[in-house]
C-alpha cells in the first residue's frame, strides 16, 4: 500500500506543475513511507518527476528545507519540487502556499489529534462522565457518546 501510494504521487506530480504537498498524520508515518519507498526504489520514480523535501523535526533545519522548496520551483529552471510535512506541524500552520507553491495538495490518512493531547483528554473524560450519567440515571441521551466512541 505504501509502494502504491509512492506510485500515485510520482504520476501525479508528473502532472502538476509546480509545487506539490504531502500531508501526514505523524512524522512517523511520514519517515515510515519514506524509507520504504528508499528500499523498494519507489524514492527514484518520484525524484525523477519532482525534488522531494521532508519536513524536517529539528526547528534550525527548518528554513534550509523551505529554501531549497521554494528554489526548486522557482528558481532551479522551474523543475517543480514535492514537500512532505506533517497535519499540525511548522509546514501546515500559517504558511501561505499560493500559486505554483501548491498546485496540488495530498493528505495521506486522517490527522486526528494525539490522544495524550490535554484536550483530547479532557474531552474523553467529560463524555465518559456525561454517558455514565446518562446510563445511571436511565435516562437515553440521544448523541451521548463515549469518550472512546468520540475518539
Amino acid at each position: 500500500m505504501i509502494d502504491e501510494l509512492g506510485c500515485t504521487i510520482a504520476k501525479v506530480a508528473r502532472n502538476v506543475p509546480g509545487g506539490m504537498l504531502v500531508f501526514y498524520p505523524s512524522y512517523r508515518m511520514m519517515d515510515t513511507c519514506y524509507e520504504r519507498w528508499e528500499k523498494s526504489g519507489v524514492i527514484n520514480k518520484i525524484m525523477q518527476a519532482k525534488r522531494l523535501y521532508r519536513e524536517p523535526k529539528r526547528a534550525a533545519e527548518y528554513q534550509i528545507v523551505m529554501d531549497r522548496y521554494y528554489s526548486s520551483i522557482f528558481e532551479d529552471e522551474k523543475a517543480g519540487a514535492i514537500l512532505m510535512g506533517v497535519c499540525r506541524g511548522r509546514i501546515s500552520e500559517g504558511l501561505d502556499f499560493s500559486d505554483d507553491a501548491a498546485r496540488c495538495v495530498v493528505i495521506v490518512g486522517i490527522p486526528y489529534p494525539q490522544m495524550t493531547d490535554p484536550k483530547v483528554v479532557l474531552k474523553k473524560e467529560y463524555l465518559d462522565a456525561k454517558s455514565t450519567l446518562s446510563r445511571n440515571a436511565s435516562i437515553h441521551q440521544l448523541g451521548a457518546l463515549s469518550g472512546k466512541d468520540w475518539y
